[in-house]
């Protein structure tokens, strides 16, 4: 797949427009958004902010601030993709599934995503809502352990 990321296209702020002056050694949270789709994708990102899926507010009260020791986004743009939750460093995704993720077109096209975030550097773990509602403890680990290999489970 082609990384549209090394375009020519410049960058979209975050107000969409050409550029965003960012302090100095930071790297502004867009730059690994689709110049071409950041709009839209912006658009739908903030509409899922706002409309949280029970699983997703759960698995947020646990993460969000620096709860784990990193900073997670929630709805993050990366490319053409709009992840559940997103750390930029080290470079981890999580997606919470709903039931329609069992759907056989759902399942190539998440395994299509996967794929592309895995060859941006991304590791990707997934949960089930049933995982998150029922046992956030043991999902919290998981994550944990993704972090860290090193960490044991409690």
């Amino acid at each position: 797949m082609v990384d549209r990321m090394d375009s020519e296209y410049p960058k979209p702020s975050f107000q969409g427009g050409q550029g965003e002056s960012v302090r100095k050694g930071e790297s502004p949270r867009y730059m690994n958004a689709d110049p071409m789709e950041y709009g839209l994708l912006k658009a739908y990102a903030r509409e899922n902010r706002k409309n949280m899926t029970q699983s997703e507010s759960i698995l947020w009260s646990q993460i969000r601030g620096k709860a784990l020791g990193v900073t997670f986004l929630r709805q993050y743009i990366i490319g053409d993709y709009i992840t559940d939750f997103a750390c930029l460093e080290p470079k981890l995704v999580i997606e919470v599934d709903g039931g329609y993720h069992s759907e056989p077109i759902q399942v190539e096209d998440d395994a299509t995503r996967q794929d592309w975030l895995k060859h941006q550097g991304f590791k990707v773990i997934r949960f089930t809502n049933a995982e998150v509602e029922c046992d956030i403890d043991n999902t919290v680990n998981k994550i944990k352990q993704a972090l860290d290999p090193s960490q044991s489970s409690l």
